[in-house]
């Protein structure tokens, strides 16, 4: 994952739009969640306790799609210093509520998603707890216990959905988490291979 060094929302919104352009694909449906530590590094146990909730889990290595099955859910994750990354092409492990309360003790996470159905969410937790959840084609429906820590990314979101005719939502969700985190997703990352956790589709 490419940290930022200096972030500038119209050269953000520039750049996701181009790799929405790319790979096509990313519209349809992924979810994008980066963890960002409080209290020292995160383990992989810490991780995958916290994205299966102690369910049966299978660890693999590939590429980014190779594992993606009807009946489970496959979450990548990659490792930027002491932030982890994670990435479902299919799946909604992260944004569950559940699965981000439990990935978000001594962490930050921010995160965006969505899916076929067009359902979607822009979140932010820190220490287990909700600060904004919004639906990131419609950034006015929020809800958590820190609205504020988000309003001035959501404004930039609502100008640029409102400019486009709804149209550019995604590519705006997309520089919110890389504002909030630092770290930008890009078509040489996707094309990468990384540990994977696969789990049954159902439950969280």
């Amino acid at each position: 994952m490419l940290p930022v060094r200096s972030f500038v929302w119209d050269e953000a919104l520039s750049h996701y739009r181009e790799l929405l352009g790319a790979e096509e694909w990313l519209e349809v449906s992924m979810c994008w969640t980066v963890i960002i530590p409080t209290g020292g590094e995160i383990s992989d146990d810490e991780l995958i306790q916290g994205l299966s909730g102690g369910r049966r889990v299978e660890l693999r290595f590939g590429g980014i799609g190779e594992f993606d099955l009807e009946d489970e859910t496959v979450v990548s994750f990659d490792r930027t210093g002491s932030m982890v990354t994670l990435f479902e092409g299919i799946g909604t492990q992260g944004r569950k509520p559940n699965v981000l309360r439990r990935i978000s003790r001594n962490a930050r996470v921010c995160g965006v998603g969505w899916d076929i159905d067009g359902n979607s969410r822009l979140n932010y937790f820190a220490e287990g707890a909700i600060l904004a959840s919004v639906d990131a084609a419609e950034p006015e429906d929020i809800h958590g216990d820190d609205q504020a820590v988000l309003q001035p990314e959501l404004r930039l979101l609502s100008e640029v959905i409102a400019s486009s005719d709804g149209d550019d939502w995604q590519a705006g969700a997309l520089a919110v988490v890389e504002k909030v985190t630092g770290l930008r997703l890009t078509s040489q990352w996707l094309s990468g291979r990384y540990p994977c956790v696969l789990m049954p589709m159902a439950g969280g």
